[in-house]
């Protein structure tokens, strides 16, 4: 596990490296985390399907946002399109420290959505996982430039140019929320026919009825479909 600090100094971001074992590896994937308090429900989530990746020959990287978690900048202060390049800084510097020409995107809740709009916008991703997309919340711009905190911009992908998504595209929905993504996979199969979706049957910790006190479930069965998925990529 590597901690560092990457992108230009006004905007620097937080990330953990994960190197893959094997130093002959060729696999590598940014980890797109939820925002707001599934955030920090997911954090031990996150790092332990970091070091499951590594484990299994997947080099990985975790971050946060601007205006999230030890990243620079304020909530109040950044964006949707912020965050959209914090994605691609992240996909650079994991290509720079594991020497590769690409690497995908998983990306949880909010981040899904996000990794979403990311390939949509152009990043050059070589494979996509979405687990459990949600709708996201960020501040908004009025016509003076200043932000409201009580607005809500929903980052939407059936809406504008063609979604762009990479081959090989994975979404996984768990608990209950099959029905709440179906629109959401309709709309990307329809961009991409060879779309894989795999439901499991069991909660994440974004589940407020999973989570008990003290206590943090490991969704082991969505672990496995997404290391399968990385080490296929």
């Amino acid at each position: 596990m590597m901690p560092l600090y990457f992108g230009p100094s006004h905007r620097a971001l937080y990330g953990v490296y994960e190197p893959a074992a094997g130093h002959s590896s060729r696999r590598g994937v940014v980890i797109c985390a939820p925002m707001g308090p599934e955030y920090y429900q997911t954090h031990s989530v996150c790092r332990s399907l970091a070091r499951r990746l590594a484990e299994a020959g997947v080099h990985t990287l975790r971050f946060d946002y601007l205006g999230t978690g030890d990243s620079a900048l304020e909530w109040e202060d950044v964006g949707v399109e912020h965050w959209l390049e914090d994605i691609g800084l992240a996909q650079q510097e994991l290509c720079d420290m594991a020497g590769l020409p690409t690497v995908g995107l998983i990306g949880i809740r909010a981040g899904a959505t996000l990794s979403v709009a990311a390939c949509k916008a152009g990043h050059d991703v070589d494979g996509v996982a979405l687990w459990d997309p949600a709708p996201l919340a960020a501040p908004v711009p009025d016509a003076g430039g200043a932000t409201t905190g009580g607005e809500v911009w929903q980052v939407n992908p059936g809406l504008g140019a063609p979604l762009r998504l990479p081959s090989n595209a994975l979404l996984l929905t768990t608990g209950d929320h099959a029905a709440t993504a179906a629109a959401f996979a309709e709309r990307l199969a329809a961009d991409r026919a060879d779309l894989v979706v795999v439901h499991h049957d069991e909660r994440g910790p974004w589940d407020v009825r999973a989570v008990g006190p003290g206590s943090v479930p490991m969704p082991i069965r969505s672990f496995r479909t997404l290391v399968e998925w990385a080490v296929g990529t």
